[in-house]
């Protein structure tokens, strides 16, 4: 999750701000409501409502320095947002970007794959905080305990068809990188028709792959499931494999995008700082006065 959003147009979250409204309004709601969005064609959908907080009420809380626990139930016992001192619509965005990222904890929990879907798997939640969206990104990664290494090894690439074409720009910027790819069949012929170099593996190099996991030798894997959970499957063997040593495994298209472009960023060997929540609340100016 990104804060503020980076993606989103002003008329599109200006739909957002009337629709929420609308639907609070209707529902007569008192103190905090969570609602989802998703966009298509420029078009918000609302996809969930909820009435109650979420829990990243106490992290823009942090980001923004607006009690916003305090403020609804104030308003629940009857003082409005106005009389608290707060006007109402959608919030001026602050100087400060981060990145909230979850945190999962599949080494303990015995044949559980990894692939993500809308169920909740995460465990618990880490914070990036910066002027930049990069900065805070890389951060967020780091503080998630993702690595990435100066000794760039092989990485393993194992797609659906689905998620071949989108993940193409990626697969050859870890290329760029200098990473050498691995992929399984089907992923290897679409990377080689599309000019990026591979070398192909088979189902039955689980045991090759297991060793080369263990000796530190794969860098990463990028996996998106095919549909089932079937644990005789090697997509489901490869994910799990990974996560016995800690081998970071993305199955999140969008993921393994956002670990490249903080992977780029930390290429460039910037320096991160990092300060207190009060500190970075000050203004750009300020802080690098």
């Amino acid at each position: 999750s990104v804060y503020p959003a980076i993606n989103i147009n002003q008329k599109i979250k200006n739909k957002m701000v009337e629709y929420t409204t609308k639907i609070a309004r209707e529902l007569k709601i008192k103190g905090l409501i969570n609602l989802q969005f998703i966009i298509h064609n420029d078009i918000p959908y609302v996809i969930e409502v909820n009435p109650r907080a979420s829990r990243t009420v106490p992290i823009m809380s942090k980001v923004t320095n607006i009690p916003m626990v305090d403020i609804a139930v104030n308003a629940i016992l009857g003082k409005s947002i106005k009389e608290q001192g707060y006007k109402t619509g959608l919030n001026k965005k602050t100087s400060l970007v981060c990145v909230k990222m979850p945190i999962f904890s599949f080494q303990k929990l015995n044949r559980i794959d990894p692939a993500l879907a809308p169920e909740m798997k995460s465990t618990g939640e880490v914070l990036g905080v910066d002027y930049s969206y990069k900065k805070a990104l890389l951060k967020a990664f780091i503080a998630a305990n993702y690595k990435f290494p100066e000794n760039k090894q092989r990485i393993l690439v194992s797609l659906n068809d689905h998620y071949k074409k989108p993940a193409l720009d990626i697969i050859r910027g870890f290329y760029d990188l200098g990473f050498l790819i691995m992929a399984t069949w089907g992923t290897h012929k679409f990377l080689e028709k599309n000019g990026v170099p591979s070398k192909m593996i088979e189902k039955f190099m689980i045991d090759k792959l297991q060793k080369r996991m263990k000796e530190g030798r794969l860098s990463f894997v990028i996996n998106t499931p095919t549909l089932g959970k079937d644990s005789q499957r090697s997509g489901f063997q490869i994910r799990t494999i990974a996560e016995m040593y800690q081998i970071p495994c993305f199955t999140s298209i969008d993921t393994a995008r956002a670990y490249l472009e903080a992977f780029r960023y930390k290429e460039k060997n910037y320096k991160l700082r990092y300060r207190t929540i009060d500190s970075y609340r000050k203004s750009f100016f300020d802080f690098f006065r």
